[in-house]
């Protein structure tokens, strides 16, 4: 009996959750090392445009870049929306299994008359969170785009 709980234990924490899952910031485990994550995530978001910056040993973020025009909400109102964003990337190790756990957010940065000129701004952003299902859809897509950068250098 405490063998197959033992088994059933171990198994439960060597599979790999597959799917991005999280309401603000979301995560996923990755089987690569985080060091190879980490590059290719770079790799990624500098090929879709974005200025990644490495901060520390495992987090990226981007400087702020216009928010994805098909995720702004079509109005004929004033638009008040922030118009820029920034994505931060964190991938850490995972320690009792073999590969590293990715995780993704956005920040929304106010428009510049929005912003206190004492405050940096990240401090002013806005998280992007689940309440906003169009922006959630673009944080998985880059997500995705930094999975697939991952597979790609582990394939020759």
């Amino acid at each position: 009996m405490r063998y197959s709980m033992l088994i059933l234990a171990l198994l439960g924490t060597g599979c790999a959750r597959m799917s991005w899952q999280g309401n603000q910031t979301i995560s996923r485990d990755v089987s690569a090392p985080s060091d190879s994550v980490l590059m290719a995530a770079v790799q990624a978001l500098r090929d879709h445009g974005y200025d990644a910056r490495v901060v520390g040993n495992q987090t990226i973020v981007t400087a702020p870049k216009a928010v994805p025009q098909f995720t702004r909400p079509v109005s004929t109102a004033a638009d008040t929306m922030p118009d820029s964003w920034i994505v931060q990337v964190d991938v850490t190790q995972n320690q009792l299994r073999a590969g590293s756990t990715l995780a993704v957010s956005a920040f929304l940065v106010p428009r510049a008359s929005e912003r206190s000129t004492d405050t940096t701004q990240k401090r002013n952003a806005l998280p992007v969170s689940s309440s906003q299902p169009v922006l959630m859809q673009e944080v998985e897509r880059i997500g995705n785009w930094i999975v697939e950068a991952t597979v790609a250098r582990k394939t020759p």
